[in-house]
């Protein structure tokens, strides 16, 4: 009885051990994921590779947005957020625009070149052709390109709209110096060699014309919120939509766009309220911000 006791025992301890063994392996699991997911990686850990005629477009990213197609003006769909967006950047470019210039009551945009950069389905193209520029939205994606000519035939006011599936560096080598202002939006953090892209997007421009870009900064602060909570956890944005490795600092951007030879530089933090999807601009640019630019005259 004495060995069956002692023997019952060990079993006990050997398993209270092989318990407190696995929970302690699984905290360490739980610990390293968690500090893996949260980790701000450097720029220099995203895969370099080469591209078809040094295109800067990803397939990956392509790839998923081939999926949500059908999404860009559903209301209740996956791109509420980002056109809610709007309200923020139309006012902006359009005063960028008429900075040094007198604003006409009807359609002030009018006589302005406007090129819309990865234009998805259109939902920044056609409220600034409604102010009556004229807007040339590219998105290498035909599939968002059929859906935003398709939605632009809606409305007879958009005839200083146009689309064409094509990359900035293709349409770079095609003409030069030629739009008032290139928009950027929501794009950069979905390219590859962001230099490239942003030089090509500055090539376009004319001598005292304009660069908007929104995009996100690679901090911590964006990688849980801007990352994991809003695609994981709240699910305002479709999951995988963006890898933070690909987040640009402003430090970075700067940089880009002084070797672009671009100036007057501006930054405006931008935050999106997750319960009401309305954006707000702050002095904070630790998650999503604007930068505006401008090409010198000479």
């Amino acid at each position: 009885m004495i060995s069956v006791k002692m023997s019952t025992k060990t079993i006990q301890m050997i398993g209270c051990k092989t318990t407190w063994a696995k929970t302690l392996q699984f905290r360490c699991f739980s610990s390293k994921l968690t500090k893996e997911m949260l980790t701000v990686k450097p720029e220099n850990v995203v895969d370099c590779k080469e591209y078809k005629d040094g295109s800067s477009v990803s397939s990956k990213e392509m790839h998923q947005f081939q999926k949500l197609v059908t999404e860009w003006w559903r209301p209740g769909g996956e791109y509420d957020a980002l056109r809610s967006l709007n309200k923020l950047r139309v006012p902006l470019i359009k005063k960028l625009l008429l900075s040094n210039a007198k604003e006409r009551q009807c359609q002030p945009l009018s006589g302005y070149q406007v090129l819309d950069v990865g234009c998805g389905g259109g939902i920044l193209a056609e409220p600034i052709a409604r102010l009556g520029a004229n807007v040339l939205g590219i998105d290498p994606l035909q599939d968002s390109i059929d859906e935003a000519k398709h939605h632009s035939l809606k409305d007879p006011d958009l005839a200083t709209l146009s689309y064409e599936c094509s990359t900035i560096e293709e349409l770079a080598e095609k003409q030069s110096n030629c739009f008032d202002i290139v928009l950027a939006s929501e794009v950069l953090e979905h390219v590859d060699s962001p230099d490239v892209f942003i030089h090509n997007c500055c090539e376009l421009i004319k001598p005292g014309g304009h660069l908007f870009v929104t995009t996100i900064n690679r901090t911590l602060l964006s990688t849980i919120f801007v990352k994991y909570a809003a695609e994981y956890l709240l699910r305002i944005v479709p999951q995988n939509t963006h890898d933070e490795n690909k987040f640009i600092t402003t430090d970075e951007l700067t940089d880009m766009l002084r070797r672009s030879n671009m100036n007057s530089l501006v930054y405006r933090g931008m935050f999106m309220n997750p319960l009401t999807l309305s954006w707000s601009w702050t002095d904070v640019n630790l998650l999503n911000y604007a930068c505006h630019a401008k090409k010198p005259l000479a």
